[in-house]
């Protein structure tokens, strides 16, 4: 909507505006100078065009629906052929080349048919109109060759007067187009305004809220999506200033939408989630957001440089402060083995950096931010250990004087976590230490055995099954 529909509007609007302007202008000049020469035949001429109107009143509401439908297929089909491409390699995967391009020409039938009924409905207007003017046209002839016979017109006159009709005409008809470019304009103009009058559903804060210590607290906290499916169902903890807190569970246990709670991406629909005694919805989005650094988990890059996603959180970055980032996270000297050091330019989303490159990259990102509260999203899952030691020790240097909330699976990575908490179907089932949980058993002692050494032989997917591995015969 904010590339087609926008430059379609701006095509549209320009044609549009100069065509109207120029061309009732000129169709006031020749009404005028008709009516000067026989006012009489003047209105004959123009006794078709409230059928003219009406045509173009018809036909308009029609052609607007129509192209605002035309637009629809057109967006998705491109966006079904942009989610293709983005995953060519899993279509090639999984032999779906054939059934990809199938869909694809399906969408793009679809697009063509309802593109072919826009068009119809304007080939029938400039048709009705063509119709009318002819109908005028003769009926002006008609009578004014009847009055040359009766000598009231000379044939000179009569001729005279037919040549400036059909100048008067021919603005006429370009004014039908006109009312075709502008029911199109009109249906871009409806799709953009749907997304621009759209409620925020997250509602600013009044109050700056500065630099934050960092002390959070989940009041009472249940959320609910608006399909009324509860997420989180009253979790209630505290975390200190400083403190590094983990948050275990199955999938769709609620991790991840508590740590949307921070940043206001969601907001508790009950209880209250506060830092530093203050509710999060009190402080402005923009001033709170600053306070929070994320870490995700497939560390997300964007197209540019490496200085350029280093600096993403803090635009005004020094160089020096780039650096120092760089070799907190344990970067810095493969960045600098690269042919631009710095100035090297990734691809979208970082694919040419390995896995764990992706993560101390985002950590630099995170270190460059300098928050006092930082979020991390499982950033060692699907890493070798070569590469997820390196993270470790760049997430170390990354939590020092931090509070940490950290979404993990991998429970030997949170041991030294000052508050470990277990979820299951949005509810605490579980928190504590590493040693308190191990030592009141339950839940987390049965997850943290199946994933150490003794346990070998087993391990707890992400949905929570225990899965048996194959040992390497010797």
């Amino acid at each position: 909507r904010f590339t087609g529909d926008i430059n379609n509007l701006r095509q549209l609007l320009a044609a549009t505006l100069l065509s109207l302007l120029s061309e009732s202008i000129i169709l006031i000049g020749f009404v005028t100078v008709m009516f000067i020469m026989n006012w009489r035949l003047a209105l004959l001429a123009l006794v078709t065009t409230p059928s003219i109107l009406v045509l173009l009143v018809f036909y308009s509401s029609r052609i607007r629906t129509a192209a605002r439908k035309q637009r629809r297929r057109e967006g998705e089909l491109a966006s079904r052929l942009h989610e293709t491409l983005s995953n060519m390699h899993l279509v090639q995967m999984f032999t779906q080349e054939d059934e990809e391009e199938e869909r694809l020409r399906k969408l793009n039938k679809r697009s063509l048919k309802t593109g072919m009924k826009a068009t119809r409905l304007e080939g029938q207007l400039n048709q009705g109109v063509e119709i009318a003017v002819a109908i005028g046209m003769g009926l002006t002839i008609w009578v004014g060759a009847t009055q040359v016979i009766d000598g009231r017109l000379t044939p000179g006159e009569l001729l005279v007067f037919i040549t400036y009709m059909q100048s008067f005409y021919r603005p006429m008809r370009r004014l039908s187009r006109v009312a075709e470019r502008a029911s199109k304009a009109s249906s871009c103009v409806d799709r953009i305004t749907e997304v621009l009058d759209q409620e925020p559903e997250i509602r600013d804060g009044r109050r700056d809220a500065g630099r934050l210590r960092g002390a959070i607290r989940f009041d009472h906290v249940t959320f609910t999506y608006a399909d009324g499916e509860a997420t989180l169902r009253d979790v209630d903890f505290t975390i200190e200033s400083g403190q590094t807190v983990a948050l275990i569970g199955q999938s769709g246990a609620g991790k991840s939408t508590l740590v949307s709670l921070l940043p206001r991406l969601y907001d508790a629909t009950g209880g209250a989630v506060t830092i530093d005694g203050r509710d999060v919805r009190d402080y402005t989005i923009k001033s709170l957001r600053e306070n929070i650094g994320v870490v995700p988990q497939d560390g997300a890059l964007f197209g540019g440089t490496i200085r350029d996603n280093i600096v993403y959180g803090k635009s005004d970055a020094t160089d020096e402060e780039v650096v120092a980032a760089a070799r907190d996270a344990y970067l810095h000297d493969h960045i600098m083995r690269l042919p631009k050091g710095y100035d090297t330019v990734v691809s979208e989303r970082g694919v040419s950096l390995s896995g764990g490159q992706r993560q101390r990259l985002a950590i630099a990102r995170a270190l460059v931010k300098d928050a006092p509260i930082v979020v991390l999203d499982e950033p060692t899952t699907g890493l070798d250990a070569e590469s997820e030691g390196a993270v470790i020790k760049a997430l170390d240097r990354l939590l020092v004087g931090r509070t940490a909330v950290i979404i993990a699976h991998r429970l030997d990575t949170i041991r030294r976590a000052d508050l470990i908490v277990v979820l299951e179907d949005g509810r605490i089932v579980d928190q504590g230490t590493h040693d308190d949980l191990m030592a009141r058993g339950g839940r987390y002692q049965g997850l943290f055995d199946l994933q150490s050494p003794e346990g070998a032989g087993t391990r707890v997917t992400e949905t929570g099954t225990v899965i048996k591995l194959a040992r390497a015969s010797s």
